[in-house]
């Protein structure tokens, strides 16, 4: 995923709106925030730059056009973490999974995380 499709700080605030809703009009989106909330027109600007970076669609129904997420939230993160660590990382995902482990994961997290990891597949 290239730059394009790297969101902002406000366009993320307007997926996280967008994927709990599944779509919905700017008035919808609009809903999801807490007071003090932003103008009509500043969702409605994000929710097209977000059709333009290919990253919402938007279908009209009668004269309200409604967005819908054309990747899911775990989608979208995986195609950042892959673009961050082959952009930043020589052994890119290896190096990026320690960094996040040994920075962010306590001592208990990462029992439970090598616990999960030796699991076999599809249990």
């Amino acid at each position: 995923m290239g730059d394009s499709k790297r969101l902002i700080v406000r366009e993320g605030k307007v997926m996280k709106a967008l994927w709990r809703l599944k779509s919905g009009a700017v008035s919808d989106v609009l809903q999801e925030y807490c007071d003090p909330k932003p103008q009509y027109t500043t969702i409605a600007t994000h929710l097209s730059t977000l059709e333009r970076k290919g990253i919402v669609k938007k279908r009209k129904i009668g004269n309200v056009n409604v967005y819908s997420p054309i990747l899911d939230k775990n989608q979208y993160i995986i195609a950042q973490l892959n673009y961050m660590a082959t952009d930043y990382y020589t052994n890119a995902h290896l190096e990026m999974a320690l960094l996040l482990i040994h920075n962010l994961l306590s001592e208990k997290e990462i029992e439970q995380l090598s616990q999960q990891i030796n699991k076999p597949k599809g249990l």
